[in-house]
């Protein structure tokens, strides 16, 4: 069978195949107050700074949380805040 293509803004985009399967979706994660957030993201981030110290990324630890890494910043000020 040949493989199908997709259009994208009216014109045929020949990276996107309709027999690729899409990748998974990402879960949202749970909903918490500020508080819970703040204490979850401590949780997880604490190893991690022993473990790594300044070399470790927001992203790191937002990964690790299961979260988006711009709920780091909704919680904390800045990155200094939350070591």
């Amino acid at each position: 069978m040949p493989e199908l293509k997709t259009h994208i803004g009216g014109l045929l985009h020949p990276m996107v195949s309709l027999n690729q399967p899409s990748p998974p979706r990402r879960r949202r994660a749970r909903s918490m107050s500020s508080d819970e957030r703040r204490e979850q993201i401590i949780d997880v981030a604490m190893p991690m700074v022993a473990e790594r110290g300044t070399q470790l990324k927001t992203a790191d630890i937002a990964k690790a949380a299961g979260i988006a890494e711009g709920t780091i910043f909704r919680v904390f000020a800045d990155c200094w805040m939350l070591v």
